[in-house]
């Protein structure tokens, strides 16, 4: 794989899961399955929900598509004040913690990747002994 999750926090009794993938850049998948990727340097995010279909839809085109809107960390809508924040905080508390860790990998600092390419948590699951991503990619 070009990326993975080197770390990751589980606040899903509250919140949702926060990740920081193997190129630095950050996101969370929050409890309403909405997500968040934050770019490894700089302050473009991406967001990314399900468009709802009508209920009149065939079979066919009822599976959702995801709808991905660009924004900065200075300007994006009011409605996503609280991710954002969220954002912010899971990326400093995953940043704190990659730094403190004894085995610290490093991590492959991205070269000028538009914001159509982020990465981004599409699903996860968590079993007894182990937690699967699957990435966007």
């Amino acid at each position: 794989p070009s990326k993975w999750v080197n770390r990751s926090v589980d606040y899903t009794s509250k919140y949702g899961l926060g990740y920081l993938l193997s190129d630095g850049s950050s996101g969370v998948y929050f409890n309403d399955s909405t997500k968040t990727v934050l770019e490894t340097e700089g302050d473009k995010f991406v967001y990314v929900e399900r468009k709802k279909l009508p209920a009149d839809a065939s079979a066919s085109a009822r599976k959702p598509e995801p709808v991905i809107t660009n924004h900065t960390l200075a300007e994006y809508p009011q409605s996503l004040q609280k991710k954002v924040t969220l954002l912010k905080h899971f990326r400093n508390y995953l940043i704190e913690q990659q730094k403190k860790s004894d085995n610290e990998r490093a991590i492959i600092h991205a070269s000028d990747s538009s914001m159509d390419e982020m990465v981004y948590l599409k699903k996860w699951v968590r079993t007894k002994h182990a937690i699967f991503f699957r990435l966007s990619d």
